[in-house]
């Protein structure tokens, strides 16, 4: 039996269709989609107990992802495995299964089942058809093969292959109990909006090398410690030359040139990026951190040798200094070891902490949402006209279908998009 010659090849496939070709067979129905509604659940139960256990084959997934994104119901998926079981059938498990097949005696229908989380289930009417199915006639031999149905039986089923047990549905259930899905009221539509930019930051931390400094101890310097104002010097020492290939410098010049590049900085606000100049962004802030792990390691291995090559003109420096008061707490040691050991060791041991406290260099690179009453904001609007604008419209508006709100958020909440 072939498929009817005035029936349309492209058709809906929705809960009323897949049901009606499901009753219709006499013979076999085989069933595969993501995930089974109560009104299918229920027809295929059906089909059990009239044809047999063997003649009816159902493949699903039954990961808990399914019901959140509206292609089934677990207590659907839960009624037909427990009547799998009382009648000696078999629900089958087949995961990440995307597509919807119904073969009914010698139709089938290959269709797309509707994600209810994003959109409307299909619809049929006189004057507007949305197809999302192909009916067709006998099953291609390939196709047959590996539902099982080939010449040599199951034995060359090449999908649905494991059992879908009670035990993986109930953990399922247990998932969506944890974070169950949305209740989705379709005929109910809210007002959303799309920017054609995003806020964005850049940033990296620990690489201004050059910014740090050594403090060194008031008793270093000669200052006595009767003195007034000895509480009032600190010496602060930059030992790193911003020109030094230990410098991070050159890494925060890179960062400044990719945002001039891609950013645009909207004065009392921030930066934007275009989300057409996105993809180009990350890409450049990808290279700016191996950029930036290069320059890790290169400090790491040359911080050292930087450092000790300032350790001498430091001692030159102080140890004047050093001998005109030197400290308390090293008058004895004076009397028996070089007073310019003595001060390089200690200038050393204060470099040698600066040393040890290197951090790990990070890039940072953070998107951020526009709000409504910020495309509102006449401030906002002259800004991002003033410095894009070639940009003529900030956003779109369209609508969407919405969640229901829960019982509990009815009166007193409003609804999210």
């Amino acid at each position: 039996m072939s498929r009817q010659s005035n029936a349309p090849a492209l058709t809906v496939a929705d809960d009323r269709t897949i049901v009606t070709l499901i009753h219709s067979a006499s013979r076999r129905v085989i069933f595969m989609a993501p995930g089974v509604s109560k009104p299918v659940g229920r027809a295929l139960a059906r089909q059990w107990r009239l044809l047999g256990a063997e003649r009816v084959n159902v493949i699903v997934d039954v990961d808990a992802e399914i019901c959140r994104l509206g292609y089934g119901e677990i207590e659907a998926l839960k009624e037909l495995e427990e009547e799998a079981g009382r009648l000696g059938a078999m629900v089958l498990s087949q995961p990440g299964l995307r597509i919807g097949l119904v073969i009914a005696d010698d139709q089938t229908l290959i269709y797309s089942p509707t994600p209810l989380l994003i959109e409307a289930a299909p619809e049929k009417s006189r004057d507007k058809v949305k197809p999302n199915a192909v009916h067709i006639g006998l099953p291609p031999a390939d196709l047959e093969r590996d539902l099982g149905g080939g010449p040599e039986g199951l034995a060359e089923r090449a999908i649905g292959l494991d059992k879908a047990d009670r035990a993986s549905i109930n953990e399922s259930s247990e998932d969506l109990k944890r974070n169950p899905p949305q209740q989705f009221d379709i005929s109910r539509k809210v007002r959303v909006f799309n920017t054609q930019f995003e806020f964005v930051e850049l940033s990296i931390t620990n690489a201004a090398i050059e910014r740090r400094v050594l403090t060194l101890p008031n008793d270093l310097l000669g200052i006595d410690r009767g003195n007034p104002l000895n509480g009032a010097f600190r010496a602060k020492l930059q030992l790193i030359d911003p020109d030094s290939s230990v410098s991070g410098r050159r890494l925060n010049d890179l960062k400044t040139r990719i945002i001039r590049e891609y950013c645009t900085h909207i004065p009392g606000y921030g930066l934007v990026v275009l989300r057409g100049d996105k993809g180009d962004l990350v890409e450049a802030v990808l290279d700016l951190r191996k950029a930036a792990a290069g320059f890790e390691r290169h400090v790491r291995e040359r911080l050292r040798e930087e450092l000790d090559q300032r350790v001498e003109s430091l001692v030159e420096t102080l140890l004047p200094l050093f001998l005109t008061n030197p400290p308390e707490a090293l008058y004895e040691r004076l009397s028996h070891q070089d007073p310019r050991e003595l001060l390089k060791e200690t200038v050393q041991k204060a470099i040698d902490r600066m040393k040890s406290s290197v951090r790990p260099i990070s890039v940072h690179l953070v998107f951020k949402a526009v709000t409504y009453e910020l495309l509102n904001d006449p401030q906002f609007i002259a800004g991002m006209r003033e410095r894009l604008p070639a940009l003529k419209v900030l956003h779109e508006e369209f609508y969407v279908a919405a969640g229901k709100p829960s019982s509990a958020d009815d009166h007193d909440h409003g609804v999210a998009a």
